[in-house]
């Protein structure tokens, strides 16, 4: 019996917490249901070494909704570590930004993610020379991994993706093995109840 194929699973954390919260308001992402459901639709028999989840935390000056989501997530990864989930944090930070309103004339403070990226990219890279997996399940909506993926492809990996949008860029999209449309029929069995919303319950 052939021996099952390996993969990493990369998880543009920010990006997909900011995208989903968009898409689907009130809905909370249980990820011990959600990484087995990435496995179960990607297309491939494989066995999943490890995950890595890369995001950055908000500072208190953020919208405080979204600042109290954020560390209801960042707890529940920490929890699902605690169950044994083979899950990775990675942390970046948030370096505040000043942008300039030509319609208003004013100057608004942002936030912009830092090194979230750059880490993540280089590990995907870095596990690609080392061939520490077959497959690369990559869940994000950035083409800035572009050169990460590409340079995996060439170093023997096969990279599926998986997009909370049909509209994934082209580009993105032309430069994987196969992509996986994250829709509501998928999501479903990974949001957590409506009567136990607390993400840092175990």
């Amino acid at each position: 019996m052939p021996e099952l194929a390996t993969s990493l699973l990369f998880i543009d954390g920010t990006n997909f917490f900011l995208r989903h919260r968009q898409l689907y308001p009130g809905k909370i992402v249980d990820y011990r249901k959600f990484i087995p459901r990435l496995i179960e639709t990607c297309g491939y028999r494989t066995q999943l070494k490890a995950a890595f989840f890369f995001t950055a935390p908000f500072t208190h000056n953020t919208n405080s909704q979204i600042y109290s989501e954020h560390v209801s997530l960042m707890n529940h990864i920490q929890d699902a570590v605690r169950q044994y989930l083979p899950i990775e944090l990675i942390n970046g930070r948030h370096q505040k930004k000043e942008v300039y309103c030509p319609l208003c004339n004013a100057t608004f403070q942002t936030q912009r993610e830092k090194r979230t990226d750059v880490a993540m990219a280089t590990r995907m890279i870095q596990a690609a020379f080392r061939k520490e997996a077959d497959t690369f399940l990559l869940v994000t909506e950035d083409s800035d991994f572009i050169p990460a993926i590409v340079a995996s492809k060439e170093l023997g990996i096969d990279v599926i993706l998986f997009s909370l949008a049909h509209d994934t860029i082209d580009q993105l999209r032309s430069c994987v093995n196969a992509v996986v449309i994250l829709d509501r029929d998928i999501l479903y069995n990974s949001w957590r109840p409506p009567n136990n919303r607390r993400m840092s319950e175990t």
